[in-house]
C-alpha cells in the first residue's frame, strides 16, 4: 500500500501532471459560441503538417436587456483573436484545423491514460485473494460456523479443536450436519485408520485445508487452533482413486513409488506430508512394511518431514510403534486415539 501511495503521488505531482491536465480540460464543456486558438505547421507545400491546441475561451452569457431598453442596447462585438485570418467559406478550414487539433488531444489522452491503466491493471489480479478470503468468511458466518485466527509458531506441534472440512461447509447446504474433530500433530506422526467412508480422508483434506489457510494469513474452521509454521504440504493419494496419465502402463504400486521418490527430492525440513491410502493394490504384509519404511524416511534426519498416513494396513500401526500416534474412525465420522 505504501508503493502504490508512493508512485499515484509521483504521477500526480510536478509541472507535467499540471500541464496534462490543463491539457484535457480543454475538452470540457464546448459549444459553438467557444473561441478556439490553435497553432498549425505548413511544410513547404503550404499543406498543414501539425495542430495543436493552445487554448479554449467558454464567453460569459450576455444578459438580455428588458422592456424599452432593449431598443436601445447595442451588441458588442466580440473580439476578434490574435493572428492570420483566413478567408474560409462555411468553415470548412476551421472544422478541419480544430478537428485535427481535437483528435490529436485525444489521441495523446489515450496514450497517456492506456500506459498508466497497464500499470496499475495488474493490481486487480492482486486483489482477487482478497475477494476470495472475504467471501470464504462471509459464507462461513453466514453458516455460523466456527472462525478462528490460529496461533502460529516455528516449533512444537499443531492442534486444531473442533476442526471442520472447509469443502464439506462450502457444499453442504446444512452445516449443523457436518461433524467436527480435534487434530493433535505434536507427534512426529499421524496413522489413521477405519472403515470405508467413515471419514477419514475428509479429516486428512481438512489437516491440510487448515494449514494453507493459516498460513495465508486467513481464519480456520476451528473453536480453537495453534500451528506450526510448515516450509510446505505435499499431498498425495492413492493412484487407484484417480485416473491414470494416458500412455501410462507402469502399475498402480509402481507410479505410486515414482510419485513418493518425487515428492521426497522436493521436501524440506519441517514440511507437512498428507499421504492417503498408498499400496492398497499390494499384498497386505508388503504394503504395510514398503509403507513403514517410507514414514521413517520421512522422519528421519535427511527429510525431517512430519506425516499424517490414512491407511487401510493396520500392520503398519505395530511396526511404527510409539513414532506416530493411531486415530481410528468411529460411527458418526469421529476419530479417536487408540492408546497402545
Amino acid at each position: 500500500m505504501t508503493t502504490l501511495k508512493r508512485r499515484v503521488n509521483m504521477l500526480t505531482s510536478g509541472v507535467d501532471f499540471n500541464e496534462l491536465t490543463e491539457l484535457l480540460e480543454l475538452n470540457g464543456d464546448m459549444s459553438a459560441d467557444d473561441i478556439f486558438t490553435l497553432r498549425a505547421e505548413l511544410d513547404d507545400g503550404a499543406r498543414v503538417s501539425s495542430y495543436e491546441l493552445m487554448e479554449i475561451k467558454h464567453p460569459a452569457p450576455v444578459s438580455e436587456a428588458a422592456g424599452i431598453h432593449k431598443l436601445f442596447a447595442k451588441k458588442s462585438a466580440p473580439p476578434m483573436p490574435s493572428g492570420i485570418r483566413v478567408a474560409d467559406r462555411f468553415g470548412v478550414l476551421r472544422n478541419e484545423l480544430l478537428g485535427g487539433a481535437l483528435r490529436e488531444v485525444a489521441e495523446l489522452a489515450y496514450a497517456i491514460s492506456k500506459a498508466i491503466f497497464d500499470e496499475f491493471t495488474p493490481l486487480s489480479r492482486e486483489l482477487y485473494f482478497y475477494e476470495a478470503a472475504f467471501a470464504y468468511v462471509g459464507a462461513m458466518k453466514a453458516k455460523k460456523l466456527p472462525l478462528c485466527y490460529p496461533e502460529l509458531t516455528k516449533d512444537g506441534g499443531s492442534r486444531l479443536t473442533e476442526l471442520y472440512d472447509l469443502h464439506l461447509c462450502a457444499f453442504y447446504p446444512a452445516a449443523d450436519t457436518i461433524v467436527p474433530n480435534d487434530a493433535d500433530l505434536s507427534s512426529s506422526g499421524i496413522v489413521i485408520t477405519g472403515g470405508n467412508n467413515t471419514g477419514k480422508t475428509v479429516f486428512l483434506r481438512s489437516i491440510g485445508t487448515a494449514q494453507l489457510l493459516a498460513q495465508a494469513g486467513l481464519p480456520v474452521l476451528a473453536r480453537e487452533a495453534s500451528l506450526r509454521v510448515r516450509s510446505g504440504v505435499y499431498t498425495l493419494y492413492a493412484a487407484a482413486e484417480k485416473e491414470f496419465d494416458a500412455g501410462n502402463d507402469a502399475g498402480r504400486f509402481e507410479q505410486e513409488v515414482r510419485l513418493l521418490a518425487a515428492m521426497t527430492r522436493e521436501i524440506k525440513p519441517g514440511a507437512l506430508v498428507l499421504l492417503n491410502e498408498l499400496f492398497q493394490t499390494t499384498a497386505y504384509s508388503e504394503g504395510a512394511e514398503g509403507l513403514y519404511h517410507i514414514l521413517c524416511y520421512l522422519r528421519s534426519d535427511a527429510v525431517g518431514a512430519d506425516f499424517v498416513a490414512v491407511t487401510h494396513l493396520t500392520d503398519l500401526v505395530a511396526l511404527l510403534g510409539e513414532r506416530a500416534a493411531h486415530l481410528r474412525t468411529l460411527d458418526g465420522y469421529k476419530l479417536q486415539r487408540v492408546t497402545p
